[in-house]
């Protein structure tokens, strides 16, 4: 398939941009030219695509490579910029040409790579043969994964017609929907907002900015077109960046929507509420009234008998 990059000068390269992006008189244009691939459905019993390799004699939780994964050999361009790179300094242009050459290699064994834990066996291959591109912390191997996985959500939103992509969806979504679910988590998680980072593991500006368009896209379709597991699963991954962003200055109701018109939803509300305090408000305030409603009605009885006494004693003065 073919697409079109467009030249970002705050990232200094060319990224990939909405359908609806309508291009402007000097933009400059990176047209991309990808060769289709076979994807092997995840249910099938076929081997993967790749000759086992033999163990090495190194601890395997970070190193071995005794797996039916291969890594792929990389472009010229790329083999030199890999080369270049220093531990510890991988530039963000570096590891975007990575993170998009692995994912092509990766959608050749299977659509759910998870599924074969084939994230942690691509990662951990490109960090023995390139020790360079290790992260500094355990394994090196940590954001390498975070980002495979996140390349590969974001693509398969595009994919919402394929049946296979279209059934795992559908499954998550009865899942999230499932009141047992969230009642249990409601009654054990709270989330802080103030010591909240930029942004969740694996993301970027870039992913969180594709993650918040897609929103935008999304909620501008009709209602009963609108795929809402997909719709939670990106308001949770910006969610927060989306904290930050409200706090750094006064934002008005208008702001937020045009920023998030997810947030426009009823069971949009109600979930960023439980992110924020960790608590389902349409189970907690009910049960609040129930147990303290009387105590709440006394209050405000008596704070009419003390704003009529006020009023009754200003007429007197």
């Amino acid at each position: 398939c073919n697409y079109t990059q467009v030249y970002n000068s705050t990232y200094d390269e060319y990224v990939d941009v909405d359908e609806d992006y309508t291009i402007r008189l000097h933009d400059k244009l990176n047209l991309i030219v990808e060769e289709p691939v076979e994807v092997l459905p995840s249910t099938s019993s076929a081997p993967l695509p790749a000759t086992p390799l033999s163990a090495v004699s190194l601890p395997t939780l970070c190193t071995g490579l005794a797996t039916a994964y291969t890594l792929p050999e990389p472009t010229i361009d790329l083999k030199e910029m890999i080369a270049k790179a220093e531990k510890g300094k991988v530039s963000n242009q570096l590891r975007h040409r990575i993170i998009r050459w692995l994912h092509a290699d990766l959608c050749k064994y299977d659509l759910y790579p998870a599924k074969r834990d084939l994230y942690s066996e691509a990662a951990r291959h490109l960090v023995f043969r390139y020790r360079q591109l290790g992260d500094l912390p355990g394994c090196g191997i940590g954001s390498w994964k975070e980002a495979l996985k996140n390349r590969t959500k974001n693509q398969r939103k595009r994919m919402a017609d394929i049946r296979e992509v279209a059934e795992e969806w559908a499954k998550w979504a009865k899942v999230a929907r499932s009141p047992s679910r969230t009642t249990a988590r409601g009654l054990t998680q709270h989330r802080f907002a103030t010591t909240l980072p930029s942004y969740a593991i694996g993301e970027d500006e870039a992913s969180i900015e594709a993650h918040t368009e897609f929103l935008k896209k999304e909620m501008r379709k009709p209602a009963e077109t609108r795929n809402q597991a997909m719709i939670m699963d990106a308001m949770n991954r910006t969610f927060s960046k989306r904290r930050e962003w409200i706090l750094e200055e006064p934002r008005t109701v208008d702001d937020v929507l045009e920023m998030y018109p997810a947030l426009d939803l009823k069971e949009e509300v109600l979930t960023e509420c439980f992110r924020i305090t960790g608590i389902h408000v349409e189970v907690e305030v009910p049960k609040f009234f129930e147990s303290k409603g009387d105590k709440v009605q006394h209050v405000l009885n008596m704070v009419k008998v003390v704003q009529a006494a006020s009023d009754e004693l200003v007429e007197a003065v």
